[in-house]
């Protein structure tokens, strides 16, 4: 079942950051592009490309040659999770929407997540909260929802790394071509 929530959350984080960067251009800027535009590079995703492959390249030379991707990344998601959903249980509507908010905010250190995709991972950080929320009703117990919530974070960063790589790898494709 994470598989399915996780594909289905990654449909829809897609679905409203494409749907805001057609509809609020602005939103199409990420640090890279942002960079880009300002040196006088151009703002287009074609432009950033080249910088994107780099990037992609590094991390996977940096990172994955040196550490487990899946530790990482399994690491990542139970901070994450521990910062932006435990305890919520006992928070207010308006604490749990600004740890949602929030959550998207926190993913500008990625330099190619463009504003729109920031702006739509607070739907991902609202189906984490809800994760969270329904597995601590089920046992009450924080630590084990922080679990749950995490399993699926994990689940939804491995899907995004698939994601990533094929659609680098159609960009890569259509660039040659």
């Amino acid at each position: 079942q994470p598989w399915r929530l996780a594909i289905l959350t990654l449909a829809a984080v897609v679905t409203v950051a494409l749907t805001l960067s057609v509809f609020v251009p602005w939103m199409r800027f990420s640090l890279i592009t942002l960079s880009l535009t300002l040196s006088g590079a151009g703002s287009s995703v074609v432009a950033s490309a080249p910088m994107v492959i780099v990037l992609v390249f590094m991390l996977y030379v940096v990172v994955y040659k040196k550490h487990d991707v899946a530790q990482i990344l399994s690491q990542a998601s139970i901070r994450e999770e521990e910062w932006f959903r435990a305890g919520a249980e006992s928070w207010t509507l308006r604490q749990r929407v600004a740890s949602c908010v929030l959550f998207g905010v926190c993913h500008v250190i990625n330099l190619i997540v463009p504003i729109s995709a920031m702006v739509a991972l607070g739907l991902l950080g609202a189906v984490l909260m809800r994760t969270y929320l329904k597995a601590y009703r089920q046992t009450e117990d924080p630590q084990h929802a922080t679990m749950v919530s995490a399993r699926l974070h994990q689940t939804y960063n491995h899907c995004v790394l698939w994601f990533v790589l094929i659609a680098t790898s159609a960009l890569l494709v259509w660039m040659i071509v």
